[in-house]
């Protein structure tokens, strides 16, 4: 893909996409220093992140995936209470380490079945691109009506419903979309609850020290990070975020394998299969809005535990990063058993075919997931589709009105 270049040239998605390269490149994770804060003053029981489709579903899954890889959850200190507004919280004393057993448990769930559970201790997060979701909205009203004094908002509209209802917000820097598919909002949204939760993003220290350290004077990166005139950022965190910026555009310009694109461009139905942090899930939604193919997420190993019954030849199956011990299984129930296409995307050969990317480390999932941005967009190219403009998804799903 080469958004300067035809046919790309014509989609405003595929500049969408590119955009996520200085999405990286402009970020500064000191913006989530007043959420930090907050989160470590000992207020909590846990976090809950919510937010409808793309605004959820790779930015809320991943860092709960990553959180549950490096540990149990955000360290923090006890100490405030929950009748304290956000503006009234200090950081907790520094010379008064956490307790190593006591973290800040991460959920996620969609934003009207959040109403029926009971989150009086735990901070709310809400992402909406628009900042008008329905859903959102309207779970954020319920929960104001009710006293919840910890409400924040991520949104890329200044002045939106969510952000009146907001305690705090973040106003994301991506700039507005072009196309139906949310694609950079969803990189920005991820790497805000990524500087929030994760570890450093060189990985944990000799000390395992998190990402939310020290926050006076400094970046979330442990130096000093300044946002320049041409909006690159400088200072130790810039340079890994460089980095994860030089991977997504390696794998949103690479050539892919003819066959692969024809072989899932062909497919009556694309599977996408793989761990329960976004990325598969993400991309199985993507499918459904460029591609205007049947889509599903097929979780783990979930595969060969059932559906198999009902898929066909005609289908194809992507397996994202696949489990190393159960490619044969894969391979004996879909490939033999089912006689299906199936391909993979990892930094790695597999038994099958193989999209190579690279590695990625702490940002490995955002790698897998602009490859799969790049494949959708070919397989789209050759069905002739128009990438930006599906026939009956809209760019706010269900829209608040009157607000």
């Amino acid at each position: 893909m080469n958004p300067e270049k035809q046919p790309y040239k014509r989609f405003a998605l595929c500049q969408d996409m590119w955009d996520s390269i200085q999405v990286f490149r402009s970020f500064d994770p000191a913006c989530t220093a007043p959420f930090v804060r907050t989160l470590r003053s000992g207020v909590f029981e846990g976090v809950f992140l919510t937010g409808e489709g793309s605004s959820r579903i790779f930015p809320a899954k991943r860092v709960i995936y990553e959180a549950l890889r490096q540990g149990p959850g955000l360290p923090v200190s006890r100490g405030a209470g929950l009748s304290e507004r956000p503006e009234t919280l200090v950081k907790p004393n520094a010379s008064k380490k956490p307790n190593r057993n006591t973290f800040l448990p991460i959920y996620t769930e969609g934003a009207t079945q959040a109403l029926e559970y009971k989150l009086d201790a735990c901070a709310v997060f809400g992402a909406s691109n628009s900042g008008r979701t329905k859903e959102v909205v309207r779970l954020f009203q319920t929960l104001r009506q009710k006293g919840h004094l910890h409400l924040y908002g991520i949104t890329a509209h200044a002045g939106s419903p969510l952000e009146e209802l907001s305690h705090l917000s973040y106003v994301l820097g991506c700039g507005k979309e072009g196309a139906v598919a949310a694609t950079k909002s969803v990189m920005e949204q991820a790497l805000f609850y990524q500087a929030i939760f994760g570890q450093a993003l060189l990985g944990a220290g000799a000390e395992g020290q998190p990402l939310v350290g020290e926050l006076e004077d400094q970046s979330l990166f442990g130096e000093p990070t300044t946002v320049e005139e041409d909006r690159r950022v400088s200072g130790s965190g810039a340079t890994v975020l460089r980095e994860a910026a030089n991977m997504l555009e390696h794998v949103l310009s690479m050539e892919l394998e003819e066959e692969v694109v024809r072989k899932l461009a062909q497919a009556e139905t694309l599977y996408f299969a793989g761990r329960n942090n976004g990325v598969a899930e993400e991309l199985a939604l993507k499918t459904n809005e460029i591609t205007r193919k049947k889509s599903d997420f097929l979780e783990g190993t979930y595969a060969v535990h059932g559906i198999e019954e009902v898929m066909n030849p005609a289908d194809a199956v992507v397996l994202i990063d696949p489990f190393p011990q159960e490619e044969e299984k894969f391979h004996e129930v879909l490939v033999k058993g089912v006689g299906t296409y199936v391909c993979a995307i990892a930094s790695r050969s597999t038994s099958f075919p193989t999209i190579l990317i690279p590695e990625g480390g702490p940002f490995r999932n955002y790698v897998e997931l602009a490859d799969g941005w790049n494949l959708l967009v070919e397989i789209g190219l050759q069905l002739g589709i128009d990438l930006d403009k599906p026939v009956r998804a809209r760019k706010v799903g269900n829209e608040v009105v009157g607000a």
